[in-house]
């Protein structure tokens, strides 16, 4: 019986049709989210019950932001690992440069843990 190769799990995620598939679904899922986030939104606060609809707006949209900045950080990710496959950039320092890129996105999604989306966030993703 065959075996794989001691580098199976590294040649499988350097394969480009594996890269592209990373930066197509997050390039999807930014899109997707973007277009339903005014309904989302809107459904969740006609739903809420009354009183809470402004919780209810700030903890939807908290939520999508999470999900936005998480598919922008695999879309990267793909662009990174096709940028090492096509030789553009050595390894180390596409791999370094997306590490220092994952600081501002662990900001983000802890300061919209923490404190929620600021107002002016909101009016532009809702572009109200």
């Amino acid at each position: 019986m065959a075996t794989p190769p001691d580098d199976f799990g590294q040649s499988l995620i350097g394969m480009p049709l594996i890269q592209v598939g990373f930066v197509a679904a997050g390039i999807a899922l930014v899109w997707r989210e973007l277009r339903e986030l005014p309904a989302r939104v809107d459904g969740a606060v006609k739903s809420a019950k009354p009183g809470a609809a402004q919780d209810t707006r700030q903890a939807v949209l908290a939520a999508c932001v999470k999900v936005l900045t998480g598919s922008l950080m695999m879309a990267l990710f793909g662009l990174t690992l096709l940028g090492v496959t096509a030789g553009l950039w050595p390894a180390e320092k596409a791999l370094n440069s997306f590490a220092l890129l994952m600081i501002p996105a662990i900001a983000v999604l802890a300061y919209v843990s923490a404190m929620g989306v600021p107002d002016g966030v909101a009016r532009l993703l809702l572009k109200e």
